[in-house]
């Protein structure tokens, strides 16, 4: 950028100055500019929160409309040390007489005595079978289990780490301890199944040296395997008169939408309650009114004029808040003929206040809680060939989709007041470019004045410098 050094120096004149108050005047509709822009993006962000609290009002109106939610149960126990009960999803409503007859184990096997964790078995292959007893035969699984090979120098320890490697579903350790009735002390290599049950049982074949002792069941030679500490068992349970076996202490399917975890047998039965879930379908009336306040609470700050402080809110008079707010505000006393009971949020214990804002009447709200499948009707029927029967939790989401879709209102009035801010942005660039031409061009016009008035200075000197000459001459 040319400028001169020191503009002014040959007629005494501001030109600096001079130059900054006129661009000063040039540049004052590029405030103007700056105040819509900040203005348009205040009302950007005022749409994003809008859309953020309308995603909140979607979400818990999907809840609504969800049958799920009106089908889900609650379970309890009568006694949570024998057993406990948890709802899985939809059940059925009754109670249950409940057993536990027996506690499904893992099948735990031990070796013959060793001298120490240390001592060596033998050398050649062990073969694991992991499978099950049927009809008195042992069927092995389809890539149920493995061979190991034992080399001379592997320790019990070592054959352990092997084991455990393979990954069959045994976990080996090595005990150092003695027997009941045995006070000689020894190792011991103890096999136990990860999981419990009749379907986890293991068969162990030797071919080596050494290794016999290492064989389940027994080979009946001399030296004996494993012995059997422990067989794996199922559980087994009396429901309602009704005989249950699992391979593991967590029974699913039994009783519908309910898990049993088995803790210990009992002596008497336990009671096993399934009723409606109460709790969590309030909860989902309690989420509804409360996304729907924070949302009618925004939209009514941003949208009114305060008398007091002569403040308007950013969408003050904005069409678009306003027909978003009407739109809601309908749809909240729309009714649903798909329940004969209740057919509107009134009947189910809400309120709409003279603000639009959502409230629950305690006792109304509880007796519609009482009956689900009629709440299930009002809020999450679905009816394609009547839409007076479509559930209101359903409208109500779609609805908000419609606001927040790829062509929605929202979006639509968000991507017009971006496009506004894009422009503006553009004539900034325009006017600050126009502006620093004009600059350019005083500053040259001054500089040329400054010359000029330098020239005409010295012409004046000069001129003075000979008229005191000639005085000069005449006096003499």
């Amino acid at each position: 950028m040319a400028n001169i050094s020191s503009p002014g120096i040959g007629s005494g004149l501001d030109i600096n100055g001079i130059v900054s108050q006129l661009v000063a005047v040039e540049r004052k509709p590029l405030e103007s500019l700056k105040k819509a822009a900040s203005s348009i993006q205040t009302r950007i962000s005022a749409y994003g929160q809008v859309q953020s609290l309308l995603s909140a009002v979607q979400d818990a109106a999907a809840k609504l409309g969800n049958p799920a939610t009106w089908q889900s149960t609650s379970a309890t126990s009568g006694n949570t040390s024998a057993v406990t009960a948890s709802a899985t999803g939809t059940g059925v409503a009754g109670r249950y007489e409940l057993s536990v007859n027996a506690l499904a184990q893992a099948q735990k096997l031990r070796s013959q005595r060793f001298a120490s964790a240390d001592s060596t078995p033998g050398e050649g292959t062990l073969t694991l079978s992991v499978g099950q007893n049927v009809n008195g035969s042992f069927v092995a699984d389809t890539n149920g289990g493995a061979s190991i090979t034992v080399l001379a120098t592997d320790s019990l320890q070592t054959l352990a780490g092997k084991i455990n490697a393979a990954g069959i579903g045994f976990s080996a350790t090595v005990v150092t301890g003695t027997l009941a009735g045995d006070p000689t002390s020894g190792a011991y290599l103890v096999l136990q199944a990860n999981q419990p049950g009749s379907t986890r049982q293991l068969q162990i074949g030797a071919s080596g040296t050494g290794l016999e002792g290492l064989q389940f069941p027994p080979s009946g030679m001399p030296v004996a395997g494993f012995t059997q500490m422990q067989a794996g068992t199922d559980s087994e349970v009396t429901i309602n008169g009704i005989t249950v076996r699992s391979s593991g202490n967590s029974v699913t399917g039994a009783v519908p939408g309910v898990t049993l975890d088995l803790l210990q047998t009992t002596g008497n039965p336990v009671t096993i309650t399934v009723a409606s879930d109460t709790a969590s379908q309030r909860k989902a009336l309690d989420d509804f009114v409360k996304a729907y306040n924070a949302l009618n609470s925004y939209l009514v700050q941003q949208t009114r004029y305060d008398e007091g402080t002569k403040v308007a809110g950013t969408l003050q008079g904005d069409s678009g808040a306003l027909a978003i707010r009407g739109q809601l505000r309908s749809a909240l006393r729309e009714t649903n003929t798909a329940s004969t009971t209740l057919q509107d949020l009134r009947a189910a214990g809400f309120s709409i206040g003279a603000d639009g804002s959502l409230s629950l009447k305690e006792s109304e709200a509880s007796a519609a809680l009482a009956r689900p499948d009629e709440l299930r009707k009002l809020f999450a029927n679905s009816d394609a060939s009547d839409p007076g029967k479509q559930g209101l939790g359903r409208r109500m989401s779609d609805l908000v989709r419609r606001f927040t879709g790829e062509s929605g209102l929202l979006t639509g009035r968000t991507e017009s007041l971006r496009s506004r801010l894009k422009r503006n942005e553009t004539d900034q660039d325009k006017l600050e470019d126009r502006v620093e031409q004009t600059r350019l061009r005083l500053l040259r016009q001054y500089q040329a004045l400054d010359t000029k008035m330098s020239q005409l200075s010295g012409l004046g000197s000069y001129v003075s410098q000979q008229m005191q000459a000639l005085n000069r001459r005449s006096s003499d």
